[in-house]
């Protein structure tokens, strides 16, 4: 009677946790119905893993591009020296400070607005089986909002200088945000914050990368850009950054590397380019980390854990695929609540995102190494159906 209900409590505190998401506010232009059931079931996919107080507002408008123009741009909102703002003199989108802050700061005001580009052919189902030469809506929009969640560089080239904050509207002409683009006053995003040179240091170091200049033009087209920074990636090799020789303003520096992440990997939402008919529905353990060291408060998988612990599991409740964050190899034990143990494999600094394949309910996860040490345990929820 003991053990049941220790497992009762262990399971309603995890449903609790379950319950810190967010909401999203849309407003859409050019959408139709099944346009917007789309945009609903993308935004609940990122309410799994964000915590804010304050519901993130979205424009989307659905318009002609032209052929030229991108599959789709974000212009997150910003704001920095925010009351409590954790890092001084850089940009964070609003979405991330109001989250950061509890308290709505830009009151009337969107918190990104995207443009995604009609004149391509689009799949507007959810279940990720677009037919040949159509492309993803929801993997577009879902790359979409996560650079308005701040996955985003002020990075820039112009006349061989690079620069962080020097971008202005005429950038991006024709398209333009509804609220006033800022002056960025030559100040970074807090994702720049986390840019290095793989064998160097921070990008926004000005004494070795002055802001604007030449260092910053080699960096940002060297093609050896990853991001790190304290705690981030401390214990795996930094995730690279796409930094091609021919600098190309909104695709450099704010994605991970295409050829680091093809379409087949697990972390291949936040790279540059998206193929006809491929799908990408979940985040990714990496862009999971990065964000949440931008300052998504708390762990943003879903589950509460510790910052440094070196597994994740994501998404938790959902299909439940678990992300290695280290060099770290174990043996992943899951029990039904019964003790009984139904699935069991290894997860290895090669092999660093596996698929639990276990039907829905609830499960006790367990990670040892190979002497038997117990590196973590909690509730696992499956609800893929």
């Amino acid at each position: 009677m003991r053990k049941l209900l220790t497992i009762w409590l262990a399971v309603s505190f995890s449903l609790s946790l379950f319950s810190q998401t967010a909401t999203f506010n849309i407003t859409s232009n050019g959408t139709n119905a099944a346009i917007d059931s789309a945009i609903e079931y993308t935004t609940n996919i990122w309410s799994q893993y964000l915590n804010s107080a304050v519901p993130i507002k979205v424009r989307i408008n659905y318009q002609s591009l032209s052929s030229a123009g991108p599959l789709g741009i974000t212009f997150p909102n910003g704001v920095k020296n925010f009351p409590g703002t954790p890092v001084a003199d850089v940009w964070y989108p609003y979405a991330l400070a109001n989250a950061i802050t509890g308290t709505e700061l830009n009151p009337g005001e969107l918190d990104m607005e995207i443009f995604i580009n009609s004149f391509f052919n689009m799949y507007f189902g959810t279940d990720g089986n677009p037919p040949a030469g159509v492309y993803d809506f929801v993997s577009l929009l879902l790359h979409e909002i996560c650079h308005g969640l701040g996955f985003v560089s002020l990075a820039k080239v112009d006349v061989n200088q690079g620069s962080f904050g020097e971008l202005t509207a005429a950038d991006f002409a024709p398209i333009s945000p509804s609220f006033p683009f800022p002056d960025l006053e030559g100040k970074p995003s807090i994702y720049d914050v986390y840019l290095w040179e793989a064998n160097s240091d921070s990008l926004v170091d000005t004494t070795l990368f002055p802001n604007p200049g030449t260092a910053l033009e080699a960096a940002f087209t060297g093609n050896d850009v990853v991001i790190r920074g304290g705690d981030l990636f401390s214990n795996i090799t930094p995730p690279k950054i796409y930094a091609p020789v021919n600098f190309a303003l909104g695709s450099s520096i704010s994605h991970l590397d295409e050829q680091s992440f093809p379409a087949s990997d697990s972390n291949s939402l936040m790279t540059p380019f998206l193929s006809t008919s491929e799908v990408e529905h979940f985040p990714g353990g990496i862009t999971l980390e990065i964000l949440s060291k931008l300052g998504w408060p708390d762990e943003i998988s879903g589950i509460k854990e510790n910052l440094n612990s070196r597994f994740l599991f994501y998404p938790n409740p959902s299909n439940g695929r678990l992300y290695n964050r280290s060099e770290v190899n174990a043996e992943v034990f899951i029990y039904d609540l019964l003790g009984q143990l139904v699935f069991q494999t290894e997860i290895t600094s090669a092999n660093r995102d596996v698929i639990l394949d276990l039907m829905d309910g609830i499960y006790i996860a367990e990670l040892k190494t190979a002497n038997n040490l117990r590196l973590f345990q909690n509730i696992l929820i499956i609800n893929d159906h």
